[in-house]
């Protein structure tokens, strides 16, 4: 948890002083200069049009599962760490002077993988043992931003997302394996910084949520399954 807290609050110390250091260079230029050179005023049309993003971070993803059958009946969660990385495509319309409306459509992976193991009865030997990864990720987001100054913009999202479920079962007798697509949605927030001519960074957190899948075994065990996934990524992208 601390290894989180220390790398969200190094992203934004991070954007701020980017943010800031972009200001002050725009505030010591003469006025013809300030005007070419740099938006200190807010003007969202600076942040109109289609960009390309990529992205690295931090990924996060939790398994919540009910398990029933041949066990008394348990709900546990468990969770992994890993690197996010993404590709995002985003398009932008300016209205008035500070506000902004988009959309995105993106792709991630995510190398976090958990796993835990439980005996099938408390005097059983037999052990059974289950990883769950969500390597891909995939959605659309609508996207709302609002201009205070400096190049920057803060701004909001949400959207439908499809995470890919990779779930690995093995007990004595029984292996298998579930893979596939699952819908869900969430959304998140930012701070977007301009720099130069048609550069931008930007810094995303955000939270998603998956729907639930059954799968039923040979031995009589079922487990019910859904996903959480928390990222924070730093981006740099480029606007056409």
């Amino acid at each position: 948890m601390k290894l989180k807290m220390h790398f969200f609050s190094s992203l934004v110390v991070g954007l701020l002083i980017v943010q800031s250091g972009v200001f002050a260079k725009c505030c010591d230029k003469g006025p013809e200069e300030h005007v070419e050179d740099c938006c200190c005023p807010p003007v969202s049309d600076d942040f109109q049009g289609f960009s390309v993003n990529v992205g690295v971070g931090y990924s996060g993803v939790v398994a919540i599962t009910d398990t029933s059958g041949l066990v008394p009946r348990r709900k546990t969660s468990y969770g992994g760490d890993g690197v996010g990385v993404q590709l995002k495509f985003s398009g932008d319309y300016a209205f008035c002077d500070e506000g902004v409306v988009g959309v995105e459509a993106y792709g991630q992976y995510n190398s976090a993988k958990t796993q835990d193991s439980y005996l099938q009865t408390a005097a059983s030997t037999v052990k059974t043992r289950r990883t769950f990864k969500m390597p891909w990720n995939v959605g659309l987001d609508a996207r709302v931003g609002y201009i205070p100054a400096s190049c920057s913009m803060v701004f909001l999202y949400a959207g439908p997302d499809w995470g890919y479920y990779d779930f690995n079962y093995r007990t004595t007798g029984v292996s298998s394996s579930y893979k596939q697509f699952v819908f869900g949605g969430g959304g998140g927030g930012g701070l977007k910084q301009l720099f130069g001519e048609c550069f931008h960074l930007q810094m995303t957190v955000d939270y998603r949520w998956y729907g639930s899948k059954t799968i039923t075994y040979t031995n009589g065990e079922s487990q019910k399954i859904k996903a959480r996934l928390a990222t924070a990524l730093m981006m740099v992208g480029y606007t056409f």
